[in-house]
C-alpha cells in the first residue's frame, strides 16, 4: 500500500484514566451479579442469543477481553509510547470502516442484535492470529527470528484493532 494511504490516528486507550477505560471498554461492572449481568446482556442481545451460549463462558470471555485491553494500555504507556504520544500512522482507519458499514447496512445503534459476542471475539481474536502477517507463512517456518520480527511488527496495529473491534463498541 501506497504512503498516500497512510493516516495518523490517535489510540485514545493510551490517556484514559481507569474509570473512562472501564466505561469504554468494559461490559459488565464488577459488583454485577450473574442475574445482573444477564439482565444487562439481553439489552443488547436478541433472546435467543443469549439462552443459546453458555453464559458464564461468555462472560468469561468478555472479562479476558477486558483483562488484554487493560495490558495492552500498558504496553502502550510503558514500552511503545513512553513520551506520551498516541498517534500511530496505519493503513485503515477502523472507526471509518465501521461507521460506514452501519450505515450501509442501516444498523441502529443500541439495537438489539444477533451477534453474539463470544463470536465476535473469536473472530477478532483469529483476524489477529492468522489475519496480519509482514512476512508470508512458509517464509517463517522454522525461523524464529522471521517470527519474533513478525510479531513486533504486528504488535502495535493489533494493540489498535483491538480497541477498535472489542465486543462493546461491536455490540
Amino acid at each position: 500500500m501506497g504512503a498516500e494511504y497512510i493516516e495518523n490516528l490517535a489510540i485514545p486507550l493510551i490517556r484514559m484514566d481507569n474509570k473512562k477505560m472501564c466505561s469504554s471498554y468494559k461490559f459488565f461492572d464488577s459488583e454485577m451479579d450473574m442475574v445482573e449481568k444477564k439482565s444487562k446482556l439481553k439489552e443488547f442481545l436478541a433472546d435467543s442469543t443469549v439462552e443459546v451460549e453458555n453464559f458464564e463462558e461468555m462472560c468469561e470471555k468478555l472479562d479476558d477481553e477486558y483483562t488484554q485491553i487493560k495490558q495492552d494500555r500498558s504496553d502502550l504507556r510503558s514500552f511503545i509510547f513512553k513520551a506520551g504520544e498516541e498517534d500511530i500512522a496505519v493503513p485503515i482507519n477502523v472507526h471509518r470502516l465501521i461507521q460506514n458499514s452501519k450505515e450501509m447496512f442501516s444498523v441502529k445503534q443500541r439495537n438489539v442484535t444477533s451477534l453474539s459476542p463470544s463470536y465476535a471475539i473469536k473472530q477478532v481474536q483469529d483476524l489477529l492470529q492468522n489475519g496480519i502477517k509482514v512476512y508470508k507463512p512458509n517464509r517463517m517456518e522454522n525461523m524464529p527470528l522471521l517470527q519474533e520480527a513478525n510479531s513486533n511488527a504486528t504488535w502495535l496495529f493489533k494493540i489498535y484493532l483491538r480497541t477498535m473491534l472489542c465486543t462493546k463498541h461491536l455490540i
